[in-house]
């Protein structure tokens, strides 16, 4: 049985912020705790052009920045937990649902169309598959 104590928005990559106030606006009138999970995935963003030497620095810097203003949004409720990890996101999330004992862990996937469109994208499908509980994937736009 989900008792909804604790609703777990998870960040992975870039900023895909559309599912944080569906993930508060869930756990506001639960009085929900709201732990806040952005992971950081080094080797994506080291392909993506960025030099090494300043990657793991600069990641942190936005990651960390992600977590607050996600967080200001969440202050109504409670202040929430916050967790910045580096890893593979769908590990690490599933990894902070476990140790949180989050009830759902909210998602946001990238938003697709054609055929991509009918399947989450890789990190929300490996957290459906290993989450510890329910998973809302709230597609992006």
């Amino acid at each position: 049985m989900v008792s909804l104590r604790r609703v777990h928005i998870a960040m992975a990559g870039g900023p895909m912020a559309a599912h944080a106030p569906v993930g508060i606006g869930l756990a506001k009138p639960l009085t929900a705790d709201v732990p806040l999970d952005h992971v950081i995935e080094p080797t994506t963003s080291a392909e993506a052009g960025v030099p090494a030497a300043i990657l793991p620095e600069s990641l942190t810097i936005e990651g960390k920045a992600f977590l607050s203003s996600t967080a200001a949004l969440a202050q109504a409720i409670a202040s929430p937990k916050q967790f910045l990890r580096e890893g593979k996101p769908s590990k690490e999330i599933s990894s902070v649902a476990r140790e949180w004992r989050a009830d759902p862990i909210v998602l946001g996937t990238r938003g697709r169309s054609g055929l991509a469109r009918l399947a989450p994208g890789r990190t929300a499908e490996a957290v459906v598959r290993n989450a510890p509980g329910p998973v809302l994937v709230v597609r992006g736009t």
